[in-house]
């Protein structure tokens, strides 16, 4: 389980990370959330991302929503590693 308030680094593999952000990036944990609980677009982002990359095993497990630069992102637990 990650840490509420805590910083992670993003090691998703996902050419959407690297093309918004850049490398090296790093995600501030807000709370462990599903992205089925909200409809917002941090939570159609996540969908779509998981969808195009065909990464259906990120429908399970811990989600997280997160700040990167400022912006809301859901992340998988297997996706954020600690620094």
């Amino acid at each position: 389980m990650k840490e509420a308030g805590k910083s992670y680094k993003i090691d998703c593999k996902s050419q959407y990370f690297k093309t918004k952000y850049g490398d090296n990036i790093t995600a501030e944990v807000k709370c462990k959330e599903s992205f089925k609980a909200k409809f917002s677009p941090a939570s159609f982002l996540y969908l779509g991302r998981c969808l195009a990359e065909g990464r259906i095993e990120l429908f399970e497990g811990d989600m997280y929503y997160c700040h990167v630069n400022g912006s809301g992102e859901f992340l998988h637990e297997s996706e954020l590693v600690e620094i």
